[in-house]
C-alpha cells in the first residue's frame, strides 16, 4: 500500500484515516475494522468475492453483518472494484488471483454464479430467493442441459438426475397450474432425442406424477 510508504498524512479524510491505523495513530472505528479486515485472509477475501459481484453495502451487511461503513471505506480504499472495465475483467482477476487458494476459489465462485448465489452461501438458510429469479435460473439451467444433450452422449443415470431436479426446483417456485414453464416437458423431449431415458420404469417416476 502506497499509503505506508509515506511520511506524513495524505490530504483525503480516508486516506488520513488509513495512515493512522498503518502508524498505530488515533483512528475511527470504521477505519480500524476496515483495515482488519484486508489484514485477514479470511475476512478480506470473502469481503471482497461480495464486492466483485456488484452487491450494495446494505445487502453485506444484511448477509455479512459488516456494517454498510466499514463496506464502503474498504471499497475505496483497500478493493477498488471500479477498475474492472467489464465482465471480463472479473473474470480475468478471478481466474488468475493467486494470494490464497481460499480466495482463488471463492472470487471464482463469486464472478460465476452471482451475488445470489453468494448471499445464499453465506446466509446459513436465511437468504430468500425472489420466485421469479428462480424459474428464469431453472429455463436457463434446462435451456442449456437440453442443449448439451444435443452434442453430447447422455446415459440415463445423467438423465434421471437432470429430470428429477427440474421437477423439485419447479416445485420449489410454487408455480401455480394455470402457468407452468414446460420446463420438465422440454428437457424430457431433449433426452427423448440422444437416450431412451424417459421410459416411466426406468426413471423411477410414476408418468401420472411428472408434471406437465
Amino acid at each position: 500500500m502506497k499509503i505506508s510508504k509515506m511520511a506524513k498524512p495524505p490530504k483525503g479524510e480516508l486516506e488520513k484515516e488509513t495512515f493512522n491505523v498503518l502508524k498505530g495513530l488515533p483512528a475511527s472505528k470504521t477505519a480500524s475494522r476496515a483495515f482488519d479486515i484486508f489484514s485477514k485472509e479470511f475476512k478480506k477475501e470473502v469481503l471482497e468475492a461480495f464486492l466483485l459481484v456488484d452487491i450494495s453495502s446494505e445487502e453485506i451487511e444484511e448477509t455479512l453483518g459488516v456494517p454498510e461503513d466499514v463496506v464502503d471505506f474498504y471499497r475505496k480504499i483497500f478493493f477498488d472494484v471500479g477498475v474492472f472495465e467489464d465482465l471480463l475483467d472479473k473474470i480475468d482477476y478471478s481466474r488468475t488471483y493467486d494470494k490464497s487458494i481460499f480466495g482463488s476459489e471463492l472470487k471464482k465462485f463469486a464472478v460465476d454464479m452471482g451475488k445470489e448465489s453468494l448471499k445464499i452461501r453465506f446466509s446459513h438458510g436465511e437468504q430468500s430467493v425472489d420466485p421469479v429469479k428462480v424459474q428464469e435460473g431453472i429455463r436457463a439451467t434446462a435451456f442449456m442441459v437440453g442443449q448439451m444433450v444435443k452434442v453430447n452422449p447422455v446415459d440415463s443415470k445423467m438423465a434421471r438426475a437432470a429430470l428429477k431436479w427440474a421437477q423439485l426446483a419447479l416445485r420449489a417456485t410454487e408455480e401455480s397450474s394455470e402457468n407452468r414453464t414446460g420446463v420438465v416437458e422440454k428437457i424430457m423431449l431433449e433426452l427423448e432425442s440422444e437416450d431412451d431415458t424417459t421410459n416411466a420404469d426406468e426413471m423411477g417416476i410414476p408418468t401420472e406424477k411428472i408434471e406437465h
